[in-house]
C-alpha cells in the first residue's frame, strides 16, 4: 500500500482511522496494527507523526496507559518541532494534556492545552479540519476547567463555543460530545432536570452515528439523572439499555461502570442483596480493566454494602482488599 499510495491518501486514512479510534472501536484498533505493517518503513514526515498519533490515542483509550501516550506524543513534539504539521502537532499537544488530566496533573496538563490552542487558533488557516480541531481543544480545555475546580461557568463558556465553531449542522458527534458536556456541568450542581435536558439532546444527535461508546455515556447519563429524580423504572431502563451497548462495544471499565450504576439503583430502591451482588460484577469487570480509581471506589461501595448487609466477615475481607490496593 505504501509504495503506490500518495501521502496525502495515507493521512486521510489514518485520519479517519484516528475518528473510530476515539470511539474505542475495535475494529479501529485491529485496523492501525494493519497499518503499521504497511506503514513503518514510510519515511514522509506527516505520514509519521500522524501514525504516532493514532498510537497514542490507542494507549490512552485503549489501555488507560496515560504514561505511555504521553511518551509517544512529546517524543514526536520534540523530533518534529518544525514541522509544516502543525495541525497534527496540535493534537498531540491537545492529547498529552488531556492524559495529565487524567492524572490530575494539571498544571501540566494546561501547559499543554494552551500550547495546543495557541497552534490551532494562531497558527493555521480556518478550514473544516482546523474547526473541528479547535473545537476538540476547547472541549478538552472545558473538561480540565471543570476537573480542576476552576470555575464552571468557564467551562460551559468553552462548550458554548466549540459549539459556535462547529455550527448546527453536521459534526454530530462533536456537537454531542459538547452538548453532553454541559449537562456533566449540571449535573454536578446537582440541576438534574438541566442535565437531564441536555443528555436528551446528546443522545438524539448520537443516534444518528455509530459512536457507541458517547452513546452509551449519554444514555447511562440519562440513567442516573431519572435516578437522581427519583424515577427508578425509567432508570433502570436506560442503564440497562447502556450496558447492553457497551457490552457489546465498550471496554472493561466501561462495563463496570454500568454495573455500578446499576447496584446504586438497586440500592436507592432498598434492593440490597440485589445491589451488593451487582456491585460484585462490577468489581469483577473493573479488575479486567486499569480503571484503578474505578477499581478502589468499587471496594468501598461492597464494604459499605456489607455493613448495611450485616456481613461483617465480608466486610473485613473487602477492607482487607482496599488496604492491599492503596499500598500497591
Amino acid at each position: 500500500m505504501s509504495r503506490t499510495m500518495e501521502p496525502t491518501h495515507i493521512l486521510e486514512m489514518l485520519s479517519t482511522n484516528r475518528e473510530f479510534l476515539r470511539r474505542r472501536s475495535d475494529t479501529a484498533l485491529s485496523n492501525l496494527s494493519m497499518l503499521h505493517s504497511s506503514l513503518d518503513e514510510v519515511a514522509d514526515e506527516g505520514v509519521i507523526i500522524s501514525l504516532a498519533l493514532n498510537d497514542a490515542i490507542a494507549s490512552m483509550v485503549f489501555s488507560a496507559d496515560y504514561a505511555g501516550a504521553i511518551r509517544i506524543s512529546q517524543a514526536v513534539i520534540d523530533r518534529f518541532r518544525n514541522t509544516k504539521y502543525v495541525n497534527l502537532i496540535a493534537s498531540h499537544e491537545m492529547l498529552i494534556g488531556r492524559c495529565y488530566t487524567f492524572t490530575l496533573d494539571f498544571d501540566r496538563a494546561w501547559e499543554h492545552l494552551h500550547m495546543a490552542e495557541a497552534i490551532a487558533f494562531d497558527a493555521l488557516e480556518i478550514g473544516d479540519a482546523t474547526r473541528t480541531l479547535r473545537a476538540d481543544i476547547l472541549h478538552e480545555v472545558g473538561m480540565t476547567t471543570m476537573q480542576s475546580g476552576r470555575d464552571k461557568d468557564e467551562a460551559i463558556r468553552c462548550f458554548e463555543k466549540a459549539l459556535r465553531i462547529l455550527g448546527h449542522e453536521g459534526h454530530n458527534r462533536r456537537r454531542a460530545v459538547c452538548i453532553m458536556a454541559i449537562g456533566n456541568v449540571r449535573y454536578a450542581e446537582s440541576r438534574f432536570g438541566d442535565a437531564q435536558n441536555y443528555y436528551m439532546r446528546a443522545e438524539a444527535l448520537l443516534e444518528e452515528t455509530d459512536d457507541y461508546y458517547n452513546l452509551s455515556a449519554a444514555l447511562c447519563n440519562l440513567g442516573v439523572c431519572h435516578m437522581c429524580l427519583g424515577a427508578y423504572g425509567i432508570a433502570e431502563a436506560y442503564l440497562t439499555r447502556s450496558l447492553e451497548i457497551r457490552k457489546r462495544s465498550g471496554t472493561y471499565g466501561d462495563i463496570a461502570g454500568s454495573y455500578y450504576n446499576l447496584a446504586a439503583l438497586y440500592e436507592h430502591r432498598g434492593e440490597l442483596e440485589r445491589a451488593y451482588k451487582t456491585m460484585l460484577i462490577s468489581r469483577d469487570y473493573a479488575q479486567l480493566s486499569q480503571v484503578r480509581i474505578l477499581q478502589i471506589k468499587i471496594v468501598k461501595e461492597l464494604e459499605m454494602m456489607s455493613l448495611s448487609l450485616g456481613d461483617i466477615s465480608a466486610a473485613e475481607d473487602h477492607r482487607s482488599h482496599l488496604q492491599e490496593m492503596e499500598r500497591a
